[in-house]
């Protein structure tokens, strides 16, 4: 459920992102605009790929399933936390940053290993 909902919010930053940015904008700031938001969006994929170097090694640590858990709550409260945001930067924070450091910074790579090793031997 978890992973439902948290992939669901991830599309949905992509098609709405102009709006939330007009809403902060006439709502809370002025000093708001699309180059620097954009900017802010396009940076988490330098510590996302960083941290997907390590995450074998960080997941090995852990149960699997409780890792895949763990992640998967914190990712979808993270969405939670947004929506109640007033400062646009730390709603890009809770929005973006955290969700995509987790979804493909710490889970994409041992969730690919896990199945790759479950289906190894299929030939299809």
């Amino acid at each position: 459920m978890f992973i439902s909902i948290g992939i669901g919010c991830k599309n949905a930053i992509g098609s709405l992102f102009i709006y939330i940015l007009s809403y902060y904008k006439q709502t809370y700031s002025d000093e708001i605009s699309l180059k620097n938001s954009t900017v802010f969006i396009t940076l988490y994929t330098i510590p996302a790929a960083i941290c997907a170097l390590f995450s074998l090694k960080i997941s090995s640590k852990f149960n699997i399933n409780t890792y895949f858990r763990i992640l998967s709550i914190i990712d979808t409260l993270s969405y939670l936390i947004a929506i109640h945001q007033k400062n646009f930067y730390f709603f890009l924070l809770f929005y973006s940053w955290i969700p995509n450091f987790i979804a493909y910074g710490l889970l994409l790579v041992p969730l690919m290993k896990n199945i790759w090793n479950s289906f190894s031997n299929y030939k299809g």
